[in-house]
């Protein structure tokens, strides 16, 4: 966030909560709402949760209050870079609300219901974030009960996951929810949830399962027409390996989902460091073999990511073809010469129509990207990480090729253009991102080795 926050004029002072000065609306579910605000004190925007007051004036309303306490039970005892801190509690006009973190980023439920494309190293290092962070929700006694990607923040800063919406998270102390009560989101729920069996951690295990799924495949893997029937399947039917939807997916993914989505409790990972392991254990094996050119051109996409890159990037120069790659004779459609020194040897096979038609919409997404500057950040959401994935499904693809080049000679003239300014420190740093993207760049490398003498370091 800046420095500097301007607070709209003429804004209803009446809807503040205390001194949390209200800004806008951020959403509304059945429970309540939550709303956009500034703290004066500590000069930062936070999230305000409210419950709907309509809720605390009927006979059900001591348990939408004691749900209400719950979840800001459940969220102040937590404090993990995965999940989102709560700062304050108050009341309002006879209805209770909290402060917690502002998240400036978008929900995972938004980027996959806008098929924003998720590669497997990305969809790897979300569920790992949650992970990490149910790890800790766990260890302090609190089943979640209710995962789901609209429930799990993607920070548009550096892409960090954070675990949100607590209102039916289960403490071990609570005797709120008895056996035959089922709550929590269908589409995410356990097989046990299904029953309204009682729950623990291995349910939340259970969802993140599914959400991998999704972000592997694009697909939800109960799909169903009514919620009777996803059920059902939830409870009944096993999930197709992901591998045989999605040909990026690794085969060893599979056994990892397999275990994920197992129907007895006792057959899944019995805890969120047991998944992480099993994850980790996944990423050593073997990859599919690549191009030297794709090696190349996507080595470094986590690093630059994580250095928010897209604060620079804010314009698209015209495409200038370095003149290493002047010479590049590969197509979009492989019916024409193929120059297989740089494709080594990758067959070259026609693209299906499903293929054909799953690459033109990645080159929409890439160039959306482009256009509103996330050219390399966030993760998951930007148009380097698009062309990454076009390569993985037609490695000899020239028009992906080229927008990947692009990207370099963006990134070139950024630092130029800092140099110019006198800048030497940030061309510096760009450089250096450039050197991880592109390693083998002799002009990143010119730039980020500077004399000391000019106050390059």
């Amino acid at each position: 966030m800046s420095d500097t926050v301007v607070i709209p004029a003429g804004r209803n002072k009446d809807a503040d909560f205390g001194k949390y000065q209200y800004i806008s609306e951020l959403g509304e579910g059945a429970m309540g709402k939550v709303c956009k605000c500034f703290d004066p004190d500590f000069q930062r925007m936070v999230a305000v949760k409210t419950v709907h007051k309509a809720l605390l004036n009927d006979a059900s309303a001591d348990e939408f209050r004691e749900r209400f306490r719950n979840e800001m039970r459940a969220v102040g005892k937590l404090t993990h870079p995965n999940i989102v801190s709560v700062f304050d509690a108050g009341e309002k006009q006879g209805c209770p609300y909290f402060v917690m973190e502002y998240v400036e980023g978008q929900e995972l439920k938004h980027m996959l219901d806008a098929k924003i494309p998720f590669s497997v190293e990305q969809s790897l290092s979300i569920i790992k974030g949650v992970l990490s962070g149910l790890a800790n929700i766990h260890k302090n006694g609190i089943t979640h009960r209710d995962l789901k990607p609209a429930n799990i923040f993607i920070s548009s800063g550096d892409g960090t996951p954070k675990i949100a919406d607590f209102g039916i998270a289960k403490l071990d102390s609570s005797e709120m929810t008895q056996i035959g009560t089922i709550i929590g989101s269908p589409k995410y729920m356990s097989p046990e949830q299904c029953v309204g069996e009682l729950v623990d951690a291995r349910s939340d295990l259970f969802a993140i399962g599914i959400i991998l799924y999704e972000l592997l495949t694009a697909k939800y893997c109960f799909d169903a027409a009514t919620t009777s029937s996803i059920t059902q399947k939830i409870i009944n039917v096993d999930v197709i390996p992901p591998s045989k939807l999605e040909s990026s997916v690794p085969r060893h993914l599979d056994k990892v989902i397999k275990k994920a989505l197992a129907k007895r409790a006792e057959d899944r990972f019995q805890d969120a460091f047991e998944f992480l392991n099993a994850l980790d254990v996944a990423a050593e094996k073997p990859k599919k073999a690549s191009s030297k050119m794709l090696f190349g051109f996507v080595g470094g996409t986590i690093t630059v990511a994580s250095l928010g890159l897209f604060l620079w990037f804010g314009f698209a120069p015209s495409l200038l073809l370095s003149d290493k790659y002047e010479n590049l004779d590969v197509k979009v459609f492989n019916d024409e010469p193929v120059n297989h020194k740089l494709v080594d040897k990758t067959v070259i096979q026609p693209l299906s129509p499903e293929k054909s038609a799953k690459l033109a919409k990645l080159f929409k997404v890439a160039e959306t990207y482009k256009r509103i500057g996330r050219l390399v950040s966030p993760a998951g959401s930007n148009a380097f990480d698009a062309y990454q994935i076009i390569l993985t499904i037609d490695p000899v693809n020239k028009a992906a090729l080229a927008g990947i080049i692009e990207i370099e000679q963006t990134l070139l003239e950024k630092a130029r253009l800092l140099i110019d300014s006198g800048d030497n420190e940030q061309a510096v740093l760009i450089a250096k991102a450039g050197q991880a993207l592109f390693p083998d760049s002799i002009e990143f490398t010119a730039i980020y080795n500077l004399p000391k003498s000019l106050n390059f370091e």
